[in-house]
């Protein structure tokens, strides 16, 4: 996987960790606790002391996020269709052991993209 950076915009911080796709993380600011924003990789980090580019690149990040929101929640709902076409075909197949772990497998995994693609307090269902 490839790495990004995160920017704490309260403490003018950044670090990189592996790449979330603009899904949620466990990150978080080592000076304030607080959530971390992953950069694309075109953006430039500033100076911890440049104030003003900094409050431009906060500003840009807040833009942005209503879209990367609406693009996340899409990404996720198509990959529950895809997983309940999955489940609905297995769970024709004639009763067996591999048919039962991949439907509980199904299950896991729509579950972790349930909880993964939920942004901004919002559900996917």
């Amino acid at each position: 996987m490839s790495c990004r950076t995160y920017i704490c915009t309260r403490c003018h911080s950044a670090r990189r960790a592996e790449a979330a796709g603009g899904l949620k993380t466990d990150l978080r600011c080592a000076g304030c606790s607080g959530p971390l924003w992953e950069l694309s990789p075109m953006c430039r980090v500033p100076r911890k002391s440049d104030t003003k580019s900094w409050k431009k690149l906060a500003e840009a990040v807040c833009r942005s996020a209503p879209a990367m929101e609406s693009f996340i929640r899409r990404r996720g709902r198509e990959l529950l269709r895809q997983i309940d076409r999955e489940t609905e075909a297995f769970s024709a197949h004639e009763p067996s052991s591999l048919r039962e772990e991949t439907l509980k497998d199904l299950k896991k995994e729509r579950e972790r993209v349930l909880k993964r693609y939920a942004v901004g307090g919002y559900t996917l269902e």
